[in-house]
């Protein structure tokens, strides 16, 4: 089965990215591709904040999650 990791939030059954970061390389948030078993992404925040986030294929189901970077 296929993930992503793309910030953003599912708002009534809507993906909504917000070009923050997504995986596989932060671009082309809005369609990037799903990963597959084994697939390693990073990113690395730099400004500390609250960052929701969401699977592509899977956010609609409740597949989603928040990164809190403190300073």
């Amino acid at each position: 089965m296929a993930h992503s990791v793309v910030s953003g939030q599912v708002i009534n059954n809507t993906n909504m990215p917000d070009g923050k970061f997504c995986s596989p390389d932060d671009t082309n948030c809005a369609t990037a591709p799903a990963s597959f078993a084994g697939a390693v992404y990073d990113h690395t925040f730099t400004v500390a904040g609250t960052y929701p986030y969401y699977c592509a294929p899977h956010g609609v189901i409740g597949m989603i999650g928040t990164v809190v970077v403190q300073p």
